[in-house]
């Protein structure tokens, strides 16, 4: 198997395994009968003999550590929102926080407190004789 066949088992498949242990299978039994890897099945049960946690259901993960602070994220906005024009490259660089971000990151930071950098629409200039038959065609 691939690494990239594998996969988290659901809370339904570890709690059958749990069961099969219950009634009396062995490990290699389970495993050729739920089709898993003997490693994976096993731990499950190791870790519900040892925890003695009776739901099968996985724990939060920590995940990665965040690269702003909340005191950055609020330096950010206020910077996004003086400067309109600005693009998410302009706002990753260090000197608006101390240090280099990516540019998802800052989308994702604006995303979480309901920004979103677009493009500002181009202002169409006028000349006084464009602005003059305009007038005449509203008025038409």
């Amino acid at each position: 198997m691939r690494k990239t066949d594998l996969k988290e088992l659901t809370v339904v498949k570890r709690a059958q395994i749990w069961t099969r242990y219950v009634d009396g299978y062995g490990f290699t039994t389970i495993s050729k009968l739920k089709k898993t890897p003997y490693s994976t099945m096993r731990s499950i049960i190791q870790r519900r003999l040892k925890t003695g946690d009776t739901s099968f259901k996985n724990k939060p993960r920590s995940g990665p550590s965040k690269k702003t602070s909340d005191r950055d994220n609020r330096a950010l906005i206020r910077h996004a929102n003086q400067n309109l024009k600005d693009t998410l490259y302009a706002l990753a660089i260090p000197s608006k926080l101390g240090h280099k971000l990516g540019r998802n990151t800052v989308r994702k930071i604006l995303k979480a407190h309901s920004k979103a950098k677009c493009k500002p629409c181009k202002k169409l200039y006028l000349k006084p004789k464009h602005k003059y038959k305009r007038l005449i065609w509203y008025r038409q």
